[in-house]
């Protein structure tokens, strides 16, 4: 089983690391090479439901507000595409901040004090379009202000489906948000970012939420999980150039007036929720009961679920949805003898019907064994 595990994982990193070469459309779809990105090392972050400010109020759960970021760049393009999880979906505010959006904050010199007169700038874009917006003044392209990125001022305003792009098919349960900028207009201040291999910028990101009227909460990415990100550089994390388009995002500081700032739940916030190396697929192996986190996870569309039995057990293995309606039976009331198992899930109900992408339970019971995990389905 394990020799048959290390086969398939390392025919599926060649594929990944060799197979794809760097292009990106930007259309609101997840592109290819962006699988190639295995975590935060590369430009790659997953932001939970508990990264939100101490004091704020919280979403629930991660199908209620989370994001998977990825992010990469060229000579001529600073690129992110973000997919979040959002129950409520919501631009009704004049506002633009006050909406459902993702957002960057950018410090152009990344060493620079902690004061509001150092050069940082926003890029923001709403989660919904003037069209589908109830309030189409609180709609934000890329920013439009003078005090932030000035692109839709310039000679070249960005282009919806060439500079941007926004996906809501998601049956209400999030939005895809896509988009790039171009190193030129990512200037403020009179500073720019030097784009080369191991230069930095400072970098926040935030995931606006608003469930009923105006913003609720803010997920963040950051060294110092704080709104004023927006206008302290020394709160920001560090954005990394590396070679072969890839993006270091280090949710540390080094700012002067930072001290070293750095965000000490980055280990257990920011990690994608899937194994990278041949090691930890391994190493998730027990000898012991155990339901084994699906892998790969998040998935499109199928992923294999294992589990270990340490005696014969009569096992079932069921998928609920976070309401906790059954979806899927994987197995069925059977006995199954003691040793290492797995099934896979196509992402269907038990009438044959495709699901919705979100977070779904896993639960195995295996006599008086019970353990779930979550899986997260996204399309």
């Amino acid at each position: 089983m394990r020799k048959l595990l290390l086969i398939l994982f390392v025919a599926l990193l060649s594929v990944s690391l060799f197979g794809q070469d760097f292009s990106i459309t930007i259309d609101g779809e997840r592109d290819a090479w962006y699988n190639t990105l295995t975590g935060p090392d590369s430009g790659y972050i997953f932001i939970p439901f508990e990264a939100v400010d101490d004091g704020a109020s919280m979403p629930d759960d991660d199908a209620d507000l989370s994001a998977l970021v990825w992010c990469a760049w060229d000579e001529t393009y600073l690129y992110f595409y973000f997919e979040v999880w959002d129950l409520d979906i919501l631009v009704n505010n004049a506002t633009n901040y006050n909406n459902d959006a993702v957002e960057l904050k950018m410090d152009l010199d990344p060493y620079s004090a902690n004061t509001q007169a150092d050069p940082i700038c926003a890029v923001r874009m709403t989660a919904l379009d003037e069209d589908e917006a109830d309030e189409p003044a609180g709609v934000d392209n890329i920013c439009s202000t003078s005090s932030e990125i000035d692109w839709a001022n310039a000679d070249t305003p960005p282009v919806a489906g060439e500079d941007y792009a926004r996906n809501t098919d998601r049956n209400a349960e999030g939005y895809n948000i896509e988009f790039r900028i171009p190193w030129e207009y990512n200037t403020f201040k009179d500073e720019a970012v030097t784009v080369a291999v191991n230069s930095e910028f400072g970098l926040g990101i935030n995931i606006m939420d608003n469930d009923e009227t105006t913003r609720t909460e803010t997920l963040r990415w950051c060294a110092v999980m704080n709104d004023l990100i927006w206008n302290n550089p020394a709160y920001e994390g560090s954005a990394i150039f590396h070679p072969n388009h890839k993006i270091e995002l280090l949710a540390e500081n080094h700012a002067e007036e930072g001290d070293g700032a750095y965000n000490e739940n980055a280990e257990t916030w920011y990690i994608p929720p899937a194994p990278t190396t041949v090691d930890e697929i391994l190493n998730s192996i027990p000898t012991e009961f155990a339901l084994i986190q699906n892998y790969p996870n998040p998935f499109n569309p199928t992923t294999t679920v294992k589990y270990v039995l340490n005696q014969t057990e009569t096992v079932s293995m069921t998928v609920y949805n976070l309401n906790g309606q059954i979806i899927k039976t994987l197995v069925p009331a059977v006995r199954q003898e003691a040793g290492e198992h797995q099934v896979v899930w196509n992402a269907t109900d038990n009438s044959g019907n495709a699901v919705s992408s979100g977070v779904y339970l896993c639960r195995l019971n295996a006599g008086t064994n019970v353990q779930s995990i979550k899986m997260l389905l996204t399309k």
